[in-house]
């Protein structure tokens, strides 16, 4: 629907409104889903496992670091914030971003697994994998990569095509 409605009258400002719209419609019920899980999994967790408390910290800490990297490398970079608070001005393809098209996903979501690790929940770990993750990655292949093409044009589509989508890929 987000697609369809910034398809019709693709201007900035249309562009701006119904991303914000698209953005808090999928992402309030979806962090929303993930604080309840996770609240729930550390009281008492689903098909609990046993996992190395040191490494899942570790973990936690690295995936935590690399999310709040890509929120600074899209600040300085796109000039803009995070779920549409600030729509970037500039298209951020350098640093984080050169190394996959959606590094705050691909941290993001490396954080919501460290942290089922850290709290030995099975049901946090499967949830991320088969629930949050296909979400998240049809929210940026439905929406997302079609609102930064309208935005950005021709430089998004060179962006595209040079620069992998979720899984990084490590420079030589």
């Amino acid at each position: 629907l987000g697609r369809r409605m910034v398809a019709g009258a693709p201007g900035p400002r249309r562009v701006t409104r119904v991303t914000a719209l698209v953005h808090g419609l999928v992402g309030v019920p979806l962090g929303a889903a993930i604080a309840a899980l996770a609240r729930t999994e550390s009281a008492s967790p689903t098909w609990s496992f046993g996992f190395p408390r040191p490494l899942a910290l570790a973990l936690v800490l690295i995936t935590g670091l690399a999310l709040a990297a890509t929120v600074v490398n899209l600040a300085l970079r796109g000039r803009g914030a995070p779920f549409a608070l600030a729509l970037t001005r500039h298209l951020a393809g350098d640093e984080l971003y050169s190394v996959c098209r959606n590094p705050m996903v691909a941290a993001g979501l490396g954080l919501l697994l460290s942290v089922g690790l850290l709290l030995g929940s099975g049901a946090l770990v499967a949830w991320t994998l088969v629930l949050a993750a296909p979400a998240m990655i049809a929210f940026l292949k439905l929406y997302e990569e079609r609102e930064l093409e309208l935005r950005f044009g021709d430089a998004y589509r060179a962006y595209r095509a040079r620069t992998p989508f979720l899984m990084p890929r490590l420079r030589r």
